[in-house]
């Protein structure tokens, strides 16, 4: 569990070891609402794969999410993926 006090939001996490999805639980104090996130992350290796896989070509990968840079001197890289559900709240 990680509390932000200066936001008000408490993070619950577990791992599912066998998918690599990560559960994200975010309970945002302030507001009276609870946020369920499911992530799975890929290295940048894996994430290439599986888009040329779904037919995508002319991949290219960037360290910033404004695009700024190019694969050509992206590092080591992440692609997170997630959906999100609300309750709670108006």
């Amino acid at each position: 569990m990680v509390h932000e006090k200066d936001l008000g939001i408490t993070w619950h996490r577990a791992l599912d070891r066998e998918s690599g999805e990560i559960l994200l639980r975010g309970i945002f104090e302030n507001f009276g609402v609870t946020q369920d996130f499911r992530v799975w992350g890929h290295d940048r290796e894996e994430m290439l794969k599986l888009l040329t896989e779904a037919g995508f070509a002319g991949i290219d990968v960037s360290p910033s999410l404004s695009f700024s840079m190019s694969a050509t001197v992206a590092a080591d890289t992440a692609c997170l993926r997630y959906r999100a559900r609300v309750r709670g709240g108006e």
